[in-house]
């Protein structure tokens, strides 16, 4: 398990992050995530709020 943050507030410090939300629904610094969506965060990013329930699958290096 990739610990991206300790709570659901957190900054994107990594050199990218894959995501994909595998389960549920919810935002990403208020844009609507659901089930299949699939995104890059990349270096520099900043701050990352996410809501919603949602099981997200992680991935960076």
């Amino acid at each position: 398990m990739l610990k991206l943050c300790s709570a659901d507030k957190c900054t994107q410090d990594k050199p990218f992050v894959l995501m994909s939300v595998a389960e549920g629904e919810g935002t990403l610094n208020g844009t609507r995530l659901k089930k299949g969506d699939h995104l890059i965060l990349p270096d520099g990013y900043g701050k990352v709020e996410l809501q919603g329930k949602m099981q997200i699958i992680a991935s960076t290096i």
